[in-house]
């Protein structure tokens, strides 16, 4: 049988700035409105990296997928963009 972890949640008082809570069980509750900084901070730390640098690439990359952070291809969400759609004759 599977441990059960009590879950806590978040609550937040009007002007409180968001803050993570750590589980019981280890697992971080980050909050809804944190989270897209959170995403842009990873992304712009993986860019400043150096490619020399794997180690820092590789952990950065976990936590990205951990997070469920998708990198966005901009130059093909332009192409794709600049495409027009038309129906078959």
């Amino acid at each position: 049988m599977a441990s059960q972890y009590p879950i806590l949640n978040i609550e937040r008082a009007p002007g409180d700035p968001p803050r993570a809570v750590e589980q019981l069980n280890g697992d971080l509750l980050v909050p809804a409105s944190a989270r897209p900084l959170l995403a842009q901070a990873v992304l712009l730390a993986q860019q400043a990296i150096p490619q020399d640098r794997t180690d820092e690439l590789a952990r950065l990359e976990q936590v990205r997928r951990l997070l469920g952070v998708m990198r966005v291809d901009t130059a093909k969400q332009t192409l794709l963009a600049n495409l027009g759609k038309i129906r078959p004759v």
